[in-house]
């Protein structure tokens, strides 16, 4: 078998292939928890995180109080922005005067006179899901960008890279795609 594993890639793919056994995966209904988690508030966004596995085959997904559910989360993404953006606008180093939003999720002001692109989502499960295309996009630029988390409960956070370095115990990037 070590002769058929040629990368890292191929060693993904082997494994992706026999953890997806769908006779195997015991099923779990889509709850509204889940849908927070990834910020996933309309039908469309939910049908194709299904079609492209994002969301594993373990999850069926009745649609049963949608629209509850995609209102519940919509609400969360909205308080965590506006959250974080309260508190930005409270630092001294942070101008929102101009503050320019970009999707549900982003948003751009000046930090200390330079453009910054600031993605605020939610963490109420504990956790932080980075979802959105768009997001990935903006944390791949080579601009300026933070990453904020609020929970509804206690001050919004800054997770850095070193942060999430420590949070998942990540000591070793392989650079074999970049």
């Amino acid at each position: 078998m070590a002769d058929l594993i040629g990368d890292l890639n191929s060693y993904e793919i082997i494994l992706s292939k026999l953890n997806t056994n769908e006779e195997t995966i015991e099923k779990v209904e889509i709850s509204q928890e889940m849908l927070a988690q990834w910020g996933i508030t309309t039908e469309e966004e939910l049908q194709k995180a299904l079609a492209s596995r994002v969301i594993g085959p373990e999850f069926v997904y009745t649609s049963k109080n949608s629209v509850e559910m995609f209102k519940f989360v919509q609400d969360i993404l909205d308080r965590a922005k506006q959250n974080v953006i309260k508190y930005l606008s409270k630092q001294s180093e942070y101008d929102l005067s101009n503050i320019i939003l970009l999707s549900k999720t982003i948003f751009v002001v000046n930090k200390h006179g330079e453009q910054l692109y600031i993605i605020a989502r939610p963490s109420d499960y504990e956790q932080v899901i980075i979802y959105y295309d768009f997001e990935k996009d903006v944390l791949d630029f080579h601009k300026d960008c933070e990453l904020w988390v609020e929970n509804g409960t206690n001050t919004p956070q800054k997770i850095t890279f070193g942060g999430i370095l420590k949070l998942t115990g990540v000591n070793k990037i392989p650079l074999k795609r970049i």
